[in-house]
């Protein structure tokens, strides 16, 4: 990993489930009014950092949120499927209070890690996996620049748990909110959180 390597992560805009604080990994929702503002106000943050290529999720959500700063510095997109969010299984659509009231005891199990992941979906350490193929992909192919990257919330925490070699978790160990700008940056190979949910 080169010393001037930036990631500009970034989870999408509010959809309406997230607005909700439901479930939703492979649902491919659109924005909502909110969550296009959301997109909006990116191009602002973005702009300073001049990113050379964004990479995103091809889920509708995350394509809505890069298309107008894409548009506006007219950046190359390139989607990969391994930063799709995770497969939420039986889980998908339901509200996180409806699941803990449903099955209280798996639920706090994923929450403290005791199952692999959520009853008929995709395990956290596939999630990882994934994430880190994507960061490897990007190491690999875009040295000495800054890289957008769009994508979701829990595959953006296995991403910065892998990232920085911290303990992983469900999203909550590092809490991506919609529309958010956090950077990474490699000094001397190794990474720094520069900034959160910015």
């Amino acid at each position: 990993m080169n010393a001037s390597l930036r990631l500009l992560l970034v989870r999408h805009g509010e959809t309406e489930w997230s607005k909700e604080g439901r479930f939703y990994g492979r649902t491919n929702l659109p924005l909502t009014d909110v969550g296009q503002q959301d997109a909006q106000d990116l191009i602002a943050k973005i702009t300073p950092f001049a990113p050379h290529i964004c990479v995103a999720s091809p889920a509708l959500r995350a394509q809505q949120t890069a298309a107008p700063t894409v548009a506006a510095l007219g950046l190359q997109i390139i989607n990969d499927a391994d930063l799709w969010e995770q497969d939420y299984g039986d889980w998908e659509g339901k509200h996180f209070n409806e699941v803990r009231a449903e099955s209280e005891t798996v639920f706090n199990q994923w929450l403290s890690k005791e199952i692999p992941g959520p009853p008929g979906g995709e395990e956290s350490t596939a999630v990882r996996d994934r994430a880190m193929r994507a960061v490897s992909k990007i190491t690999d192919t875009y040295q000495n620049q800054t890289v957008l990257i769009v994508a979701h919330g829990s595959l953006l925490n296995a991403m910065l748990c892998g990232i920085l070699d911290a303990s992983h978790g469900p999203s909550w160990t590092f809490p991506f909110q919609t529309g958010k700008l956090t950077e990474v940056v490699f000094r001397n190979g190794t990474p720094a959180l520069v900034g959160f949910n910015r």
